[in-house]
């Protein structure tokens, strides 16, 4: 396969009349956990679905060896949905990973209802993106819908290829989720990224330009704006990125199940659901919340643990360097005094 194949990542659409006041707000405290508070639904309120078109023999599913490869966590929904058409794996998706957190009513109608709040195409195999939140239902995304000769205009998502984890991830920012590896909280991630390495892997691997990048990858959120206020390294909202990209040698892996942190926020952001977190949690993955919770604390302590291990190892790696280019000068300076000193008797 492709090695692209296997490293494709979601977009996190911002609308255009927004990009300023996105900027602007990026490191405002008003943004709460992992979410985008400004965009969350109304609370209590129901939020309907349409597809606009159909997905076709281009929309592939992601073999379980590319998910082994680049990530962990592989949602049991991934074989149980194996030979399930798209849509209704999306539905059943829906249904017990979405809803059984939220006090919001998930409502699917009538395919190519441009109404709809969350309005879904297949359109592009090759990428996955979603507004985040309310975004879906300002005018100006739906500034294409009354073009019936082509309903993918008026797309609030784009679901490209299948796979459980990422069709979460996509809900996850229509629900107002922004990506985890973008936290800046108490101290932010350990990703420390070589950003020329890092320009040309997104272009070979996903088709981005540099301002896609800065705005997906590398743009930060300020402090306490994400995950429980820290950064969750088993968060369905973080991608896989090779150590190579980075200058500390510190990667991460794909997640493709939500996270006990990713639950409980969820939660939080739209209490009162029909289930509470730790039963939800217990249902779906078959383990305890506080374990996986505790399980993202410990791997983001041996990520913190690494970081510093590795910046002390670069640390007296150059000091060597520095020792040793200093006796190298001294032992040329030593070399041609004693040659110009022999020369002059």
């Amino acid at each position: 396969m492709d090695s692209s194949k296997l490293t494709r990542i979601c977009v996190q659409r911002v609308l255009p009349h927004e990009h300023d006041y996105h900027e602007s707000i990026k490191h405002d405290d008003k943004l709460s956990a992992a979410f985008w508070r400004g965009k969350l639904w109304p609370q209590n309120s129901t939020v309907t679905i349409s597809f606009l078109d159909d997905p076709t023999s281009e929309n592939t599913r992601t073999p379980m060896s590319a998910l082994t490869k680049i990530g962990r966590n592989i949602d049991p929904l991934q074989e149980k949905l194996t030979n399930t058409p798209l849509k209704e794996a999306l539905k059943i998706i829906i249904k017990e990973r979405i809803q059984p957190l939220v006090n919001l009513k998930l409502k699917f109608i009538q395919d190519k209802d441009t109404n709809a709040d969350i309005r879904i195409t297949f359109k592009d195999p090759n990428a996955s993106w979603s507004l985040v939140g309310t975004d879906a239902i300002h005018e100006s995304a739906k500034s294409g819908c009354s073009d019936e000769n082509s309903l993918s205009n008026c797309a609030s998502m784009n679901l490209g290829w299948f796979d459980v984890g990422t069709y979460i991830h996509e809900f996850g920012h229509a629900l107002g989720m922004i990506h985890e590896h973008q936290n800046t909280s108490h101290g932010g991630t350990p990703i420390k990224w070589n950003k020329p390495k890092l320009y040309s892997y997104m272009e070979n691997t996903q088709g981005w330009d540099k301002e896609q990048v800065d705005t997906n990858v590398i743009g930060k959120y300020k402090s306490d704006q994400l995950n429980g206020s820290k950064f969750d390294p088993l968060s369905v909202m973080l991608y896989f990125f090779p150590p190579s990209l980075t200058t500390n040698g510190i990667g991460t892996k794909q997640n493709f199940s939500l996270s006990g942190i990713d639950a409980e926020w969820i939660n939080k952001s739209y209490p009162g659901s029909e289930q509470d977190p730790k039963t939800f949690y217990m249902k779906a993955y078959g383990k305890s919340l506080d374990s996986s919770i505790q399980n993202s604390s410990n791997l983001r302590s041996k990520m913190s643990k690494d970081e510093k291990e590795k910046t002390k190892s670069h640390t007296k790696m150059w000091i060597f360097i520095s020792i040793g280019i200093l006796l190298f000068l001294v032992i040329l300076s030593l070399i041609l005094w004693l040659t110009l000193r022999n020369k002059n008797t």
